[in-house]
């Protein structure tokens, strides 16, 4: 078969769901919740670099939160966010 004709069939079979993405300051709020939970202090510098960093994917803020898990009970700036996360400063 050709490539195209098992794409076209595939596409025709399945379902696809387009979600919104979602803002910045969605993304924090989602954050300071889940940080909370897990007791991480984080300033709002670096929620917000860690949202901007994954152009507000939720997935991809929820896995860099969990970097900091193990570190239950601590607070982190900006600068400890950056180095953790080894991130080129902008």
């Amino acid at each position: 078969s050709e490539p195209k004709k098992i794409l076209t069939a595939l596409k025709s079979r399945g379902s696809s769901y387009r979600f919104p993405s979602c803002t910045t300051e969605e993304c924090i709020e989602g954050m300071k919740l889940m940080a909370a939970t897990t007791e991480i202090g984080l300033d709002e510098e670096a929620l917000r670099f860690i949202a901007e960093r994954n152009n507000n994917a939720p997935r991809g803020c929820v896995g860099d939160l969990w970097m900091f898990v193990p570190f239950s009970g601590q607070s982190f700036t900006l600068k400890d966010v950056r180095e953790l996360l080894d991130a080129v400063s902008g």
